[in-house]
């Protein structure tokens, strides 16, 4: 860190874990009856931005994305961080492991065409 570099460098704990973004220009989406049955099966709730995912799709089956293509998402230790606390209070990858044997929670999309997307948009999976 640069001398005289204050305020908003934090490092929360170092694991030998590398944090990474897909290799392509994805975006991410995901589904929020997963992240209900999460929270069902870990007995705690958390903050949906700790999946650092583009859109929160609502109205899908849990785990519904698992059928919508092959480009599932996997997750990792950034997760477990907290946003506003900043601190590691769930093992979301142990949970998504232990309480249903994947580590799978969304999906990567691509943009086909530019527009504006609102809450409460429905959207469609392109052939």
């Amino acid at each position: 860190m640069p001398a005289g570099a204050r305020g908003n460098t934090w490092i929360a704990e170092s694991c030998k874990t590398a944090f990474a973004n897909p290799p392509e220009p994805f975006i991410s989406l995901a589904n929020n009856a997963g992240f209900s049955e999460i929270i069902r099966f870990a007995q705690k709730t958390f903050d949906p931005r700790q999946f650092c995912t583009n859109l929160l799709v609502a109205g899908a089956e849990r785990w519904g994305e698992r059928d919508w293509i092959d480009k599932l998402t996997d997750w990792w230790a950034a997760t477990n961080v907290e946003p506003n606390a900043r601190k590691c209070d769930l093992n979301i990858p142990q949970v998504l492991d232990w309480g249903f044997g994947h580590l799978k929670c969304g999906i990567y999309g691509r943009i086909v065409s530019a527009g504006l997307i609102e809450v409460r948009d429905k959207f469609a999976l392109l052939p």
